[in-house]
């Protein structure tokens, strides 16, 4: 399997002069970032009202429950009229501003696979890539840095809604992590080497929360395919790239040693809305177990920079 993908990734690739180097860009040097969620990829706990419309009755569960099933009941057409609309007004210009002015430093936008490289016999709707520029646009305008996120990959990377298509995992397959790469490859040719669009996006997410049943060997091995191609077959190395923990950080222990990987860090997302417990907590009570125990969790996982990025990766 493994020796499969090293020849299906053997293939020429196109080569790009570096361009400019990673900063953290807030003047303090601190990361403060928030996730535009729901916007290029639907998430129907982000976005439940595109998915009233699939309940037979106020109580009943939708019978469309991700952007696959969303695209396949309503067909091509409708599909791509309502999701245009939610493109349009989900996220604009004046939510830019006010970020930028609230203090936040980056954003993190999320896209699906389809948008880089459609697939016809997929229900999916194409024509995201153009909003992604545009936000790309706004971020340089209000001096806002972007996290681009691979947030589906193709044949679903955990089997969840987001993913694009729910109970359904069969990315961990050498076909479907070539593709991954191909999708990587075209989203970087896209927007970070296009002209100023560098000094804006600064992080890459290779993949969005690979879950079960793909094992940690596969995601070692997938994580060091992604930067192997990033680094050497598009020689870029100032891009920061992270890789999801899959909810499993204690397994990635010493990774990024033992491969030699600079300019990555670890993704651990910590959710807070998930359980009861959760969401009764009170605002001052989520914000101690922010900055204490999901600290400390955090603090475990590695960061790894060039000499440069010293004094962020310690922050």
């Amino acid at each position: 399997m493994l020796l499969i993908l090293l020849a299906l990734i053997s293939l020429a690739l196109p080569t790009f002069a570096q361009t400019q180097p990673f900063r953290p860009s807030a003047k303090d040097g601190k990361v403060r970032g928030v996730n535009i969620g729901g916007w290029l990829v639907l998430e129907p706990y982000i976005r439940p009202s595109l998915f009233e419309q699939f309940k037979p009755n106020k109580w009943s569960i939708p019978t469309a429950v991700d952007e696959w099933t969303f695209c396949e009941q309503l067909g091509a057409e409708e599909a791509a009229r309502q999701l245009h609309s939610h493109y349009e007004n989900w996220f604009i210009e004046n939510d830019a501003r006010l970020l930028a002015e609230a203090g936040i430093s980056h954003i993190r936008l999320g896209i699906g696979y389809w948008a880089i490289i459609p697939n016809s016999s997929e229900p999916y709707i194409t024509g995201q890539l153009p909003y992604l520029k545009k936000a790309l646009i706004w971020a340089k305008k209000y001096g806002l840095k972007v996290m681009i996120d691979l947030h589906a990959a193709p044949g679903s990377q955990n089997g969840w809604n987001h993913s694009g298509h729910q109970g359904v995992v069969r990315w961990n397959t050498p076909e479907n992590w070539n593709a991954t790469l191909v999708v990587l490859r075209k989203l970087i040719e896209e927007t970070y080497l296009q002209p100023g669009y560098a000094e804006v996006v600064n992080w890459l997410g290779v993949v969005n929360e690979p879950f079960l049943p793909v094992t940690i060997d596969e995601l070692k091995f997938f994580y060091k395919a992604a930067y192997d191609m990033i680094r050497n077959d598009l020689n870029i190395s100032s891009l920061a790239l992270t890789f999801s923990d899959s909810f499993r950080s204690g397994a990635f222990k010493g990774y990024f040693g033992d491969t030699k990987m600079q300019n990555v860090a670890f993704e651990p997302h910590v959710y807070h809305l998930f359980d009861p417990g959760s969401l009764q907590q009170s605002l001052d009570r989520r914000i101690v177990q922010v900055c204490s125990g999901d600290k400390g969790n955090m603090a475990s996982l590695e960061l790894r920079f060039n000499d440069d990025f010293d004094a962020f990766a310690q922050k």
